[in-house]
């Protein structure tokens, strides 16, 4: 029991700090992780010249590691927090005393660096009138089909038939009144400009009478490409750029044949550095794929994968929207746009987004494929080992939370929540009457059309005010109000112009049926679009409320799903929301220490109001287990019912799904609800008695966890990559093998102080070397560095000179050896070999 633990100060304050392998003592770590945030991390050192712009130029590693009692208290382990990379560095003196900090960012970083054109030898295609575009057939090929637009295709990034059939076109085009409207629509859209492109081809507006010069290069195959060619799974879309980069050449080819680049296609950067960069830190081997959403269930399994990648495509059941997406969107980002403003981009468009995950869990994947077999290791051919750090993910904002996203009484040291009733709307209007204002007139029917499915609102009456009046438009169809909220409130209106996938299917709906028999696929869409405007009133409302909560060290919460806040028994104080933000802030002055986590909270509502719409929750004909109801019905399937949002969490996060404790946020089992009438509700049995005036407290069986600290963290821990399985990882070999060789060495155990070590541990054990890079400066390569050879894969010129994705043996991964600055500063703070630090 966790009774019999330490958990004053002395056992606080247990981290580890690797850079470049070497285990470096540190005063302080700060690490930021958020939504759409790529990680970033902060160490604070002790100050001495030699550490002055360390990293300059170069890619330091860093790894940070806590000490973990929780997970299984009998075998504490330090557990990885996340990877990272020094990026800059500061120094700072005050009265008070002297500190130098290093600024680290996550892997992530890589992305925003990688453009386009560093992996293509081709010239970059501009948009304007000015653009260059070569005339080579071969050439254009290569390029249109590898970047961006490829990377929707299955494969590696390329044609998986033949590189032909493409055609460029130039237009110089004239802007009429009804483009200059079309334009201001386009970039004044929620959620980002849509580009000209996309309304012209919802018939917003005759692409032949912009007023400005513009180059098309458009790869008219793409329209024929049958919808087996393109991925299946969103996190495809970003294992293609690496399987890109990561993909041998062959020279002199000019076609994709046989699992190889064509030379044209392959470039000095993306394979001198780019490839050799992702070799060393693994970075691709830290995304999986989803359970149930990305990866094929096993023989029997009643969870299905319905044709399409997203789940939105799915929902409006209209496959033309991807290969539509991956011609828009190659045109508004470009060969010249970053991979991060690409992948942000699609996968903001489509509801999705990258999650980051603090202390990710080692799994076996298939290699290449991202899908998650075991969280143990297992051996086989197509088996490789891989930490789970990052998957994309729906947008899951009133999804259950996962365990670990639970805040029990006695994590928390301060909890705030803010609600602002003023500026919540009352109602919503989805979508723009202007869009059918600026529909060619030839297109009668089309502008009748969207106008009917892209114009809607809520609450009900809302809805029915604009179907009521559609045939008299001179009649105001705002002028009414909604009881009782805005009788004693007053109306609060919120617009949001339709989203950008209600826009890319135009192309398929155009000129497909009649105004009194739409097209096929129009009815659902409809009942899509009237439902999204459900789910944006909720969360308009919910928006406008927000808080923090300052807790205990606690490494398991994951930024981007919900969470769930419990106050003290009698405040009664307990809500539901999203956690947007996690900090982690850890010091130690020498005289203590402390550890400490804050969560940003945004959507949120009390658990009585949450858990009192209940009754008119469902998808379809299934009543949920939490609400709103999410848009999509595969993401209420599976993150709003308990039963499978268990399994999901299960399969990303814990070891296995023989689990002794629920995976998910099991409110129905943990709480029963007291009215302030004093009646007890039955959170099984009661749900349609629920009222919002009720207070949620735990049972019986769950109420030590809500009194204890340690039972409480013992009950949300999952378990993170563990440092030794982080080495092998790393090194793709056992720990005993490397440490007969000598490649990781100086083994410690940390303090540990169990009254009873059932297991005789002594403590979680860490080296002091776990890698060791080949360090610089090396030998300066002459001009052949900045060329590629005609080589194979993996040849090392005999002259010495830089091949084309092998290194020379023995060719440095550092740029200076900064080793030798490291050892020697550890040995200055530790004291070691007689050494004395420079200040105390």
């Amino acid at each position: 029991m966790f009774s019999d633990f330490s958990v004053n100060p002395l056992n606080e304050a247990a981290w580890l700090c690797y850079i470049n392998g070497l285990e470096i003592p540190v005063v302080g770590v700060s690490a930021h992780f958020g939504v759409w945030q790529m990680p970033t991390l902060t160490l604070t050192l002790v100050p001495h010249p030699m550490l002055q712009r360390i990293g300059h130029e170069d890619r330091l590693q860093v790894a940070i590691f806590f000490l973990d009692t929780f997970w299984d208290p009998d075998d504490p382990q330090f557990r990885l927090l996340y990877e990272y990379e020094v990026v800059g560095w500061a120094y700072v003196s005050t009265a008070r005393g002297r500190s130098l900090q290093l600024s680290c960012v996550a892997h992530d970083q890589i992305l925003e660096q990688l453009h386009f054109f560093y992996v293509s030898s081709l010239n970059d295609i501009v948009e304007g009138a000015s653009a260059q575009v070569s005339t080579d057939p071969s050439a254009m090929a290569v390029t249109k089909v590898l970047y961006p637009a490829s990377l929707f295709l299955e494969g590696f990034g390329m044609d998986p038939k033949t590189l032909k059939d493409l055609e460029n076109t130039t237009a110089t085009t004239t802007l009429t009144p009804a483009g200059q409207a079309a334009k201001a629509y386009s970039d004044n859209t929620i959620g980002g400009s849509l580009g000209l492109d996309i309304l012209s081809s919802v018939g917003v507006v005759d692409s032949s009478k912009f007023a400005q010069t513009v180059v098309t290069t458009e790869n008219k195959s793409l329209k024929d490409y049958e919808e087996g060619d393109f991925i299946k799974r969103p996190i495809d879309f970003v294992l293609n750029i690496f399987r890109t980069i990561l993909a041998p050449y062959k020279p002199g080819a000019t076609t994709a044949a046989d699992g190889y680049l064509p030379e044209a296609a392959a470039s000095c950067p993306g394979k001198n550095f780019f490839l050799r960069w992702l070799k060393m830190t693994g970075y691709h081997k830290r995304w999986v794929a989803l359970p149930y959403f990305e990866q094929t269930p096993v023989a029997g399994s009643k969870w299905k994968m319905a044709p399409g990648c997203f789940p939105l495509v799915r929902s409006v059941q209209d496959t033309n929207i991807l290969p539509t997406l991956s011609q828009t969107i190659g045109q508004s980002v470009g060969f010249s746009g970053s991979a991060w403003d690409l992948i942000k981009q699609v996968f903001s468009y489509m509801y999705e987004e990258v999650a980051f995950i603090p202390s990710p869990p080692a799994v076996t994947m298939k290699k290449g494929m991202g899908d998650i077999v075991s969280h143990a290791r297992q051996a086989g051919a197509d088996l490789e080992p891989a930490i789970a750090a990052h998957c994309v993910k729906p947008q899951c904002i009133f999804a259950l939370p996962p365990v670990c996203n639970i805040i029990f009484p006695s994590m928390l040291k301060q909890y705030t929540v803010n609600e602002s009733y003023i500026t919540q709307p009352t109602r919503v209007y989805l979508g723009d009457e202007f869009i059918g204002k600026i529909l060619d007139p030839q297109n009668a029917e089309m502008a009748t059309l969207m106008k009917k499915m892209m114009v809607t609102g809520y609450p009900a009456p809302v809805r029915q005010r604009i179907v009521d009046l559609q045939s008299t438009p001179e009649k105001n169809n705002k002028n009414f109000l909604l009881f009782p909220e805005e009788l004693f409130k007053g109306p609060v209106s919120a617009q949001f112009s339709s989203p950008p996938w209600m826009h890319m299917i135009g192309e398929q709906l155009k000129g497909t049926g009649t105004d009194a028999e739409p097209p096929a696929g129009a009815s659902v869409l409809g009942t899509i679009f009237d439902k999204y405007a459900e789910y944006e009133f909720c969360r308009a409302r919910y928006a406008e409320r927000s808080g923090a909560a300052s807790c205990v060290f606690n490494p398991f919460v994951i930024p981007g799903f919900p969470v769930a806040i419990f106050d003290q028994h009698y405040s009664g104080f307990n809500s539901l929301g999203y956690a947007n933000t996690v900090d982690h802030n850890w010091s130690s002055d020498g005289s203590s220490a402390a550890m400490d986590t804050e969560i940003g909270v945004t959507f949120i509502r009390t658990m009585s109001e949450a858990f009192a719409i209940l009754g008119d929750t469902t998808s379809g004909s299934v009543a949920l287990d939490i609400g709103p109801t999410e848009i999509i019905p595969e993401i209420a399937a599976v993150f709003q019912l308990l039963v499978p949002a268990h399994d999901f969490y299960a399969k990303l996060l814990f070891k296995n799904q023989r689990m002794t404790k629920p995976a998910v946020f099991d409110w129905r089992s943990m709480l029963k609800f007291i009215r302030y009438d004093g009646v007890e509700l039955d959170a099984k049995t009661d749900t349609a008695k629920f009222t919002g005036d009720m207070a949620a407290v735990p049972n019986a069986k769950y109420e030590p966890i809500f009194q204890s600290y340690g039972n409480a963290m013992q009950f949300v821990a999952r378990p993170g990559c563990t440092l030794k399985e982080y080495v092998e990882i790393w090194h793709g070999k056992k720990i005993e093998e490397l440490k007969e060789a000598g490649t990781v060495k100086g083994e410690y155990r940390s303090f540990y102080s169990p009254v009873k070590d059932k297991r005789n541990t002594g403590g979680a054990i860490f080296w002091a070397r776990i890698y060791k890079l080949v360090q610089g400066p090396g030998t300066t390569p002459d001009a052949k560095a900045t060329n590629m050879k005609s080589a194979a894969d993996a040849y090392a010129p005999a002259d010495g000179g830089w091949g084309m994705v092998g290194m020379p043996t023995g060719f440095p991964q550092t740029r200076l050896d900064w080793d030798k600055i490291l050892e020697e500063y550890r040995k200055l703070i530790r004291g070691e070999e007689g050494k004395i630090a420079p200040q105390s």
